[in-house]
This record gives C-alpha cells, sequence and structure tokens, in this order.
C-alpha cells in the first residue's frame, strides 16, 4: 500500500485574492477511512494537494473541501464584542 496524491484546482483568481499565510483548507472523507492530509497548498498556482495516506494505488478515493482565507483586497475586518 501507498499514499495517493490528489490535485485540487482552485478558480484562477484566488492567487490575487487571498493572503497565503492565512488559509484555512478542511477535508472529509466520502465513504471511506484513509488518513487524509492537506499535503502542500500552491497560491501562485492555485491548487493544493490531497494525501490519502496508506491507500490503495489506483483506488478511487473522494472528499468534500472547504477553503477559507482572509482577502488582501480589502482591509481587515475588526470584530467588538459588545458583552459581558
Amino acid at each position: 500500500m501507498s499514499g495517493n496524491i490528489f490535485i485540487v484546482n482552485l478558480p484562477g483568481y484566488i492567487s490575487g485574492l487571498v493572503k497565503e499565510e492565512d488559509i484555512n483548507i478542511q477535508i472529509t472523507n466520502i465513504d471511506h477511512h484513509e488518513d487524509t492530509c492537506v499535503k502542500n497548498i500552491d497560491l501562485e498556482n492555485n491548487n493544493f494537494s490531497v494525501e490519502i495516506r496508506y491507500g490503495e494505488s489506483g483506488k478511487k478515493y473522494e472528499f468534500f473541501w472547504t477553503f477559507t482565507a482572509i482577502r488582501k483586497d480589502v482591509e481587515e475586518l475588526e470584530v467588538e464584542y459588545n458583552g459581558n
């Protein structure tokens, strides 16, 4: 058994829109229990890679993903808490 690497392509405008140091990617497996992780974020090429560790080579693996980041084209939002 060896790991599988999958490349997820992002829209072409992402590299110009977000701060590279403030990216968060979450992965959720679909119908498998393999160890899954984000291996690399390549913002210059608008993609990231996901590794399915210890998975069977050539097997089809599916996962959901979410991508969040702080935009660099606007001022950061200041949040105030007015509670007790």
